[in-house]
């Protein structure tokens, strides 16, 4: 996508000076132009399966409990109270 942006731009503002190499300014513009709406297409489909697969990821993602005091980490085990501050802890929401 930006490189077809800067192409684009590139080849419109040399097509005033006559700046011919194999094929015209106007025609690279142009293609300039296609690859950057090819661009923006593509990241805009692109980015709703990029965010299903990170939501599918959070719901697999294991969540370790931490205090809601101190914001530490409880290890694993039976714990009533936070084993740092002594707050008591409240049993995970299903």
């Amino acid at each position: 996508m930006v490189l077809g942006i800067i192409l684009a731009v590139m080849c419109f503002n040399f097509y005033g000076y006559g700046w011919v190499v194999g094929w015209s300014p106007l025609v690279l513009g142009i293609v300039g132009v296609i690859m950057a709406i090819f661009g923006i297409l593509e990241n805009l489909f692109y980015s709703r399966v990029r965010i299903r697969l990170m939501r599918e990821l959070e719901r697999m993602a294991i969540k370790i409990p931490t205090c809601s005091k101190c914001g530490k980490q409880i290890p694993q085990g039976n714990y009533t109270f936070c084993p740092f501050c002594g707050s008591p802890l409240t049993p995970p929401p299903p």
